[in-house]
């Protein structure tokens, strides 16, 4: 079997590294394997690719672009593929696209990774849709971003899978026992510097947790802004925005305390690489990433800045508490394998061919 796996960018993002791993493991498996990024790439992630036998296509253009589109038409006709595996808009677009203009035979499979995204309130709407019937196979990475997706589409119901994300058995090393916090306490956040992420709110919250340091991993359109907050509020130096890193796990294990403060999340697979690490996990109360989390962490309204506050407090002064959330994550994380997740992939991808 052929494959080719379609993303926007190879970055250190939550999709990109699920799609570097994906291809990795599907090739392990014996299936033939493309990844088509659309812009650029990380080394790291690229290299990790190639070494594993995956054939990886860097277009370097830029995603909304008819350059992008053409290149990516032309290499799906050169691909000989079987199935051709889009990951986030514009990738499942333009994928779409090459279905209407018939460059090939191939059966399609999109990944849906958000409850929600701001075309389906524009004027994008019905052109979303119409993508979405493209696809013969439409994998949601949780039952909430399944069901948000349906209730948006009905249509969609009869193709949807759920396929949950998981994380590499390197990551399921021995976890930190939640014993010991540092001083001052180290809260670790990871994730693209988007309103999505909700990391304004959380640097707010800082104002108010003198005892504590924040690292925010990550990086996008609003580090100007997060920047300046950082600044305006006197946190410079107790706040710290260090970008992307490739080396996921070795920064969760200098951590005490992981915060994931989205406003909306499918998923949130740095959540699950914070609880294989044995950290005390905090999320906001959102479909998915909640759901994801379940038991093993504590939870706190979206934007609730007084309660964020509070509920770290209660981590960093509690220590049985630190102790006891650290073992329901190891353990949580354990149910969220990559293995599991290439297996599904690979079970969807001979179903259609």
């Amino acid at each position: 079997m052929r494959v080719v796996l379609a993303i926007n960018h190879l970055r250190f993002g939550g999709a990109e590294r699920l799609v570097a791993d994906l291809a990795c493991g599907l090739c392990q498996r014996g299936i033939q394997v493309q990844l088509v990024a659309l812009g650029g790439a990380e080394p790291a992630l690229s290299d990790q690719a190639r070494a594993a036998g995956v054939s990886v296509h860097v277009l370097g253009r830029p995603v909304y672009s008819i350059a992008a589109a053409a290149r990516l038409l032309g290499v799906l006709r050169k691909s000989g593929a079987d199935i051709v595996h889009a990951h986030l808009f514009p990738s499942i677009a333009y994928v779409s696209l090459a279905r209407k203009v018939r460059v090939g035979r191939w059966r399609l499979v999109m990944t849906e990774h958000n409850t929600w995204n701001r075309r389906r309130r524009s004027a994008l709407r019905p052109a979303d849709r119409m993508i979405y019937r493209s696809y013969d196979r439409i994998a949601c990475i949780s039952d909430e971003v399944r069901d948000a997706l349906v209730g948006w589409a009905p249509e969609t119901a009869p193709k949807t899978v759920v396929v949950h994300n998981g994380i590499p058995a390197s990551h399921f090393q021995k976890p930190k026992t939640g014993e010991r916090i540092g001083h001052p306490v180290r809260i670790l956040s990871i994730g693209r510097l988007t309103r999505q992420k909700g990391f304004e709110s959380l640097v707010e919250t800082m104002r108010h947790l003198p005892e504590c340091e924040l690292v925010i991993a990550g990086d996008g359109e609003l580090r100007p802004e997060l920047e300046a907050q950082v600044l305006a509020t006197g946190l410079r130096g107790r706040v710290r925005l260090i970008g992307w890193t490739g080396d996921v796990f070795s920064l969760l294990r200098t951590a005490d305390v992981y915060v994931q403060p989205s406003r909306w999340e499918g998923f949130g697979i740095a959540a699950v690489e914070a609880m294989a690490a044995g950290l005390p996990v905090i999320v906001t109360d959102v479909a998915g990433l909640s759901k994801v989390v379940g038991s093993a962490g504590l939870r706190v309204a979206v934007d609730d800045i007084a309660g964020m506050r509070r509920t770290i407090a209660s981590i960093v002064d509690d220590q049985p508490l630190r102790m006891e959330l650290s073992s329901r994550g190891a353990l949580r994380a354990r149910s969220f394998t990559m293995d599991a997740a290439v297996a599904a992939y690979a079970s969807l991808y001979r179903g259609l061919s």
